[in-house]
């Protein structure tokens, strides 16, 4: 089975980056919740979020549901991992070593997921369609093969790919 990737923000302005990068983790907000580590089933995880109060219109609970199922059913120990930090303008890139965790001592944002970083990569160096990619302005989403495939070359050092638009203007001199 392939790894899929998935890009997880640090909070509102990325106030949690240093936290993810040295304490080793990934984790979400809506703390209301509670532990959900028994929770299996999407329907389980929209009626807690209806419940919680965070949201009043449907379109709101739904958008909160698929977060939150994402990182709770979808994720995978295996999976890489992704989170910005804009201050120096580099994607944090790991891998998830640990299933869901509810744990009130180690972040502001309770529901977790253990990390191991492996790098980082200078958002310099990605191509326009991946930066693109991932500048979706959701908490969490699945980063797609293309955008993935940029992010593991430049961490495993690979020359960049110059953008297909850089190649055409080139081509044209």
């Amino acid at each position: 089975m392939t790894k899929k990737m998935w890009m997880v923000r640090a909070g509102r302005g990325a106030f949690l980056i240093d936290d993810f990068k040295n304490k080793n983790y990934v984790s979400i907000g809506w703390n209301e919740l509670g532990d959900i580590s028994e929770v299996k089933r999407k329907d389980k995880i929209k009626k807690l979020v209806k419940e919680s109060g965070y949201y009043k219109k449907q379109r709101q609970i739904n958008i909160a549901t698929g977060q939150v199922s994402r990182f709770l059913i979808d994720f995978r120990k295996g999976d890489y991992v992704v989170s910005y930090d804009p201050t120096s303008r580099v994607y944090l890139v790991g891998e998830i070593q640990s299933d869901y965790e509810y744990n009130t001592r180690l972040s502001e944002y309770y529901h977790l997921r253990r990390v191991k970083w492996l790098g980082e990569v200078s958002r310099d160096k990605l191509s326009t369609q991946t930066r693109n990619t991932l500048g979706a302005i959701s908490t969490i989403f699945q980063i797609k093969d293309r955008a993935k495939k940029d992010i593991l070359d430049v961490l495993e050092g690979k020359e960049h790919v110059k953008d297909e638009i850089s190649n055409e203007l080139e081509e044209e001199r």
